[in-house]
């Protein structure tokens, strides 16, 4: 745990969420900077989202993240933007058992 109290956003809040969140930037970091300095062509962009969503489905398979969505590239001339919403891993912190007593 840590002392992030603003709001109950797990990876904020749980180390292990955290450091789900931050593999996943690491990783697709190191997967897309050997194009820097490349030029940037009508496909760039196209060539980066693919790579980007193999990386990302990597990354669930491998267990890093849960999941992720809504990836969206911008091309900002000099830079391109590479937006997506991801689902971290969380830990199991708890088990809630509820019984239900009855006569058969």
């Amino acid at each position: 745990m840590t002392t992030w109290i603003k709001d109950d956003n797990p990876i904020y809040s749980e180390v292990s969420a955290n450091e789900s969140i931050n593999t996943s930037v690491r990783d697709l970091r190191n997967a897309l900077d050997i194009y820097i300095g490349d030029r940037n062509l009508n496909i760039t962009g196209s060539r980066i989202q693919g790579i980007v969503s193999v990386r990302l489905d990597q990354q669930v398979n491998d267990g890093i993240i849960k999941a992720y969505k809504n990836v969206v590239l911008e091309n900002l001339g000099d830079t391109l933007k590479v937006n997506y919403t991801v689902a971290a891993v969380e830990p199991l912190n708890f088990i809630s058992i509820t019984a239900s007593v009855s006569r058969f």
